[in-house]
């Protein structure tokens, strides 16, 4: 198992029912938050878990039933206040990806003038590319102005407008979004949502997309080359040239030949 992962650990949590429960307890919480993958999933036994915490396996077995059992004082009420289930070869922590989307206020500013200033760039590039700044009607063009001259919206190609309502990345293509694994580099959300789409409407269920991912995920898990180049940008990911979530990753990465130096228009077509 990967020793790469990190965790979010709010002063929040020492107000949390789980603060008053035993030592081992609490221990074997923290240790599992910090074993979990990017999903919540933690490959382990009981008798590896006991180690990995330094506790005694009684007290593992006892401290794994409570967070298995509903807690009424939990703040979370999802799931009746379980924490942990039991799955195969490990254990899922449930809510894990509501914690690490927890971001303090200074976070959330920090995001949202980085959004801005991302768009205003992404704005500027494309007013070069399209040649907005010729004048039109005598005064200078906008965005807008020169699509409706083309009798054309942005489509496919681009990302959405930095006017776009925030409820168009809602639904199944946010939850592909949230569990993408990070990478070096950009990948830019809108052409992702451009080709995720682009498959929908091939007949590709989201279901189908996302268990791929979560294979794509564990192969770089394993390979701990989270946050690094190899992870792909998500729109080559879901080109029909690359078509990852049909891929075995159970083995080496995937490479296929005919994703290099294809037309980037390729992204977003449905395959002849």
């Amino acid at each position: 198992m990967s020793t790469t992962h990190f965790v979010k650990v709010y002063g929040t949590i020492l107000d949390s029912s789980i603060w008053y429960e035993k030592d081992a307890t609490r221990l074997l919480w923290i240790t599992m938050l910090a074993m979990a993958d990017s999903t919540g999933y933690i490959e382990a036994a009981t008798p590896g878990l006991a180690g990995r915490a330094r506790i005694s396996l009684e007290d593992c077995e006892e401290a794994l039933r409570l967070f298995q059992s509903p807690d009424k004082h939990s703040k979370n009420q999802e799931h009746e206040g379980r924490r942990a289930e039991k799955v195969d070869r490990g254990w899922q922590l449930l809510n894990y990806q509501d914690y690490r989307d927890m971001r303090t206020e200074a976070q959330v500013k920090r995001a949202e003038r980085q959004a801005r200033w991302r768009a205003g760039k992404a704005e500027k590039e494309r007013q070069r590319v399209d040649g907005v700044d010729a004048p039109v009607d005598g005064k200078k063009a906008t965005v807008g102005d020169v699509d409706a001259q083309r009798g054309e919206g942005r489509g496919e190609r681009g990302d959405p407008s930095p006017t776009t309502p925030p409820q168009l990345y809602k639904g199944d293509f946010n939850i592909f979004w949230k569990a993408y694994p990070k990478r070096t580099g950009g990948n830019p959300k809108g052409h992702a949502y451009n080709a995720y789409q682009a498959r929908r409407k091939e007949g590709i269920e989201p279901d189908v997309i996302l268990r791929g991912l979560h294979a794509y995920t564990a192969h770089h898990e394993r390979e701990q080359t989270i946050g690094g180049s190899t992870v792909k940008q998500a729109r080559y990911w879901l080109s029909p040239n690359y078509r990852g979530w049909e891929l075995d990753w159970g083995s080496n990465l995937q490479e296929p030949m005919s994703d290099l130096g294809h037309d980037p228009d390729d992204f977003f077509r449905a395959p002849k």
